[in-house]
């Protein structure tokens, strides 16, 4: 029997099968170059002591899916923002929303002030229509535990 802290010991095949897999949600924002923002801080208003960060974006990002394990559904979720501005910021009026699956091999480019997400592991019934093979089976989607690799990237037209 071992007796040191379970930390230590050895971890078996089957400890491993039974040890739930960690999901972790990139939560929705907006690509910035963030060394501009820490440094250039601009008033919200004409005279305001209230200042925030100068947030310009990326011209592309981009997520090329390097291995995805067949159980994964995970789509990057991509919202399409009515008028109201360009680049940073807070979130503008939102048409609509574009879940993206992953699948293996994909690149998937989008443009740069674009707010984005990638998903959790919680089910989200809405998204029951991405595919017309999981429609057909009745299932909703929910995002396993399997694994899913990506390179994240984002290109500039002018380098920050």
């Amino acid at each position: 029997r071992d007796n040191s802290p379970p930390s230590r010991q050895k971890k078996t095949a089957d400890d491993k099968k039974k040890k739930p897999a960690v999901v972790r949600m990139l939560e929705a924002h907006r690509d910035v170059d963030e060394a501009l923002c820490r440094k250039v801080h601009i008033p919200v208003s004409l005279g305001s002591d209230v200042k925030f960060g100068m947030q310009k974006c990326p011209t592309f990002g981009h997520v090329l899916y390097v291995n995805v394990d067949a159980d994964v559904c995970a789509p990057t979720l991509i919202w399409e923002e009515g008028k109201g501005g360009k680049g940073g910021g807070p979130p503008r009026n939102m048409k609509q929303l574009w879940p993206i699956p992953a699948v293996t091999n994909r690149l998937l480019r989008f443009k740069g002030d674009s707010f984005h997400a990638a998903s959790s592991d919680q089910p989200l019934s809405f998204l029951s229509d991405i595919s017309d093979e999981k429609e057909e089976e009745g299932k909703h989607l929910s995002f396993a535990h399997g694994r899913r690799a990506v390179l994240l990237f984002n290109t500039w037209e002018i380098p920050p």
